[in-house]
């Protein structure tokens, strides 16, 4: 039994040492070019990993799919496992190539069929067939379903063009109040350069990265880094005075390349005029006579807004820059979407709590 201690012991000593030699061992080092010498390709989400993809071996590497496919638990790395279903491919099995035909059995997904659901759908689209005052049917005779909105008929359109107006207002306070940064903003809370104030029509959505410089092209000072995945504008260091005001062009990146810039200006100035700012927009969503927004579009943005803005004592709070970003640019997001869309939100809840 003394001998089994002093095992144990010795091997739990061991375990610790290994442990901490881990712990303290250097990280790994980050390759920079790939194996023919070039800078690695850039990933499009996180801009601290490269790639060094070599399109010439895609070819010498087709033919291994199938057999190099993972067929049982142990084929798969740690972490990762078979999608089930429908489950671990046969040894004889070829699904994994996309340049054959699929087999009739592949088209059928058991595991999909849901009866109540499938009479759901069906009784949905009955429903929406019936509607002939907005939509009407095509295909009866060609068999070419879909549905053609009626012709000559526009909608009620004041809710949607009441966002729009409200959007266009949030969108101009947003550019103004980034001309004139105070530098000692950026270290209370967060300032991420709001990206979706720079886009509009088919590119507002998010974007893959922001690439800032100076207004002269110069890179950023030593004292200053824009995350290139976040948007978030970082104070290193703090800047000498005869280094501002400094500006800013932030370059907007989608997968097609830069498609917008976004300016802003840090100053030495401590005024607060984004808290100035909110009441313009927002202290008229309290009196639904005043408002030409949906009603549930109204109460939700009143919800987002209250954290800016307090509507009972009909003033601006005293949120920082950052978070006075985030909230105007979610606003932003949702008038945009009930503009564009002439979203409706469901009533509150009734007192009995049914819907």
């Amino acid at each position: 039994r003394k001998r089994e201690a002093l095992v144990a012991a010795g091997t739990a000593t061991a375990a610790r040492k290994e442990a901490a030699g881990d712990a303290g061992a250097p990280p790994p080092k980050r390759a920079r070019r790939g194996r023919d010498g070039a800078p690695l390709d850039q990933d499009l989400f996180q801009s601290s990993v490269g790639h060094d993809f070599a399109p010439e071996e895609f070819d010498k590497t087709m033919g291994h799919v199938c057999s190099g496919w993972p067929k049982v638990a142990g084929d798969y790395p740690a972490g990762f496992a078979v999608a089930s279903p429908p489950g671990f491919c046969r040894h004889d099995c070829d699904c994994m190539d996309d340049q054959r035909a699929q087999q009739p059995w592949e088209l059928v997904k058991s595991w999909l069929d849901d009866q109540l659901r499938f009479q759901a759908v069906g009784h949905a689209m009955r429903n929406f067939e019936a509607r002939a005052d907005f939509v009407r049917r095509r295909g009866t005779v060609s068999r070419q379903c879909y549905f053609e909105t009626a012709q000559g008929q526009t909608a009620d359109l004041r809710h949607a063009q009441a966002a729009a107006d409200l959007a266009a207002a949030v969108e101009r306070a947003i550019k103004a109040v980034l001309l004139k940064v105070p530098v000692a903003a950026l270290s209370v809370d967060p300032v991420r350069v709001p990206a979706r104030a720079f886009l509009a029509g088919s590119l507002d959505y998010d974007v893959l990265s922001f690439r800032a410089a100076t207004a002269s092209g110069a890179p950023l000072p030593h004292w200053l880094r824009v995350d290139g995945d976040s948007g978030q504008v970082i104070e290193v260091l703090p800047p000498a005075p005869a280094e501002l005001p400094l500006h800013i062009v932030t370059e907007l990146v989608h997968a097609e390349g830069n498609v917008a810039v976004a300016r802003c200006c840090l100053t030495f100035e401590s005024s607060a005029g984004w808290q100035t700012a909110t009441a313009p927009l927002v202290e008229g969503l309290g009196d639904p006579a005043r408002c030409g927004l949906e009603n549930g579009v109204r109460r939700a943005l009143m919800e987002r807004c209250a954290e800016v803005y307090d509507f009972d004592r009909g003033m601006h709070r005293d949120p920082s820059l950052g978070r006075w970003l985030d909230v105007m640019h979610h606003v932003l997001r949702l008038l945009r979407g009930a503009a564009g869309a002439n979203l409706a939100f469901p009533p509150l809840a009734h007192a009995s709590g049914r819907p």
